[in-house]
């Protein structure tokens, strides 16, 4: 499964509201079993604990799309880049992956003023003219993709990549983001439809059929 459609939802955001996520992995684990038993593959989760909602005889597997980000990330962000965050909440995960490509990392804070919107309060570093690659999970709308892009941008960044691992993109927002002109590039997997049918309108897209083969032989 590229593409877990509820991994936002792994709470309640009002009393008495279902958990979406844990109901669905609840709902998928009441497939019957297998002779060799079941095990549903799940790419770059936006909750580490959401393989902890399915049940009994499912085995829950996490696969990381680092094989893939790395290289676009090389390919994009040239010989020497920073890897940025689009907030704090995704630090760590940034923070692993700029270690692993032995770069700094960059971090936006943010402040929330309300259920739908929030503005940045501050820019980890002062950045003197290097290619800033921003790394989030997933693209939705861009608001907060773009939101932490015009942060780096203004505390003195150069050119700017935007990679994720699931490209959404509802509506017109690639074309939101590709017009804002704040991105050198903007690439993803095709874990999620949406990304092949923007293909041809200037995303770069990988396939991520690679990192499941080895669990499927």
């Amino acid at each position: 499964m590229p593409w877990y459609g509820y991994a936002t939802m792994d709470r309640a955001s009002k009393s008495g509201e279902s958990v979406k996520a844990k109901n669905r992995a609840r709902m998928f684990s009441s497939i019957p079993p297998a002779k060799n038993g079941n095990q549903i593959l799940l790419l770059d989760l936006h909750t580490e604990g959401i393989p902890h909602y399915f049940e009994g005889s499912l085995h829950p597997v996490h696969v990381y799309a680092k094989p893939l980000i790395e290289p676009l990330a090389r390919e994009f962000g040239g010989a020497s880049f920073i890897l940025g965050s689009t907030d704090a909440g995704r630090a760590k995960w940034v923070e692993s992956l700029a270690n692993d490509l032995a770069v700094p990392a960059a971090f936006v804070y943010k402040r929330r003023l309300g259920p739908e919107s929030n503005e940045v309060t501050a820019v980890s570093t002062s950045l003197k003219g290097e290619t800033v690659v921003i790394y989030d999970d997933m693209i939705r709308t861009g608001t907060s993709l773009m939101s932490a892009a015009r942060a780096y941008r203004d505390a003195g960044a150069g050119r700017m990549i935007a990679i994720a691992t699931h490209g959404v993109f509802p509506g017109d927002a690639f074309d939101r983001i590709q017009s804002s002109g704040l991105f050198d590039a903007i690439a993803c997997t095709d874990s999620h439809p949406r990304a092949l049918a923007l293909r041809d309108r200037g995303l770069i897209v990988r396939p991520v059929a690679e990192l499941f083969c080895r669990y499927l032989r």
